[in-house]
């Protein structure tokens, strides 16, 4: 996976953070957690499905990813994964595996952000 970037302070939305942490309560940081697995995962498929060209499929996951990545408030990566439906459906697939190299760097300083939200709540709660 790529470096660890910077986020601009527009890529997380942290009202949609504090929304879930109010809902989710003590689940919050499962929540957190399982977004991270699960995108993980759906980066992964995203991945191979533009690698063997099958651009059906990369449209599918990457609706599930942007998704997933809304419910967290992660809005760059909501963005990206929009930016290649659109693509997808528009049939334009030239810079699409760029796109999810991108996602890969926003992705890895998302993490590192959630993973940090993560342990300031089980400090607190300790």
């Amino acid at each position: 996976m790529g470096k660890v970037l910077k986020l601009k302070k527009h890529c997380i939305n942290r009202r949609v953070l504090r929304s879930l942490k109010s809902i989710m309560e003590d689940e919050y940081t499962e929540v957190l957690q399982s977004f991270l697995d699960d995108s993980l995962s759906q980066y992964i498929q995203m991945y191979d499905a533009a690698e063997k060209e099958d651009f059906i499929q990369l449209r599918k996951v990457t609706a599930a990813f942007k998704e997933a990545s809304a419910s967290v408030g992660a809005d760059c990566l909501t963005d990206y994964a929009e930016e290649i439906e659109d693509l997808c459906r528009s049939g334009h697939f030239q810079g699409i595996k760029e796109k999810i190299h991108e996602i890969d760097e926003v992705y890895q300083a998302i993490r590192k952000e959630f993973e940090k939200e993560r342990n300031k709540i089980k400090k607190l709660a300790s």
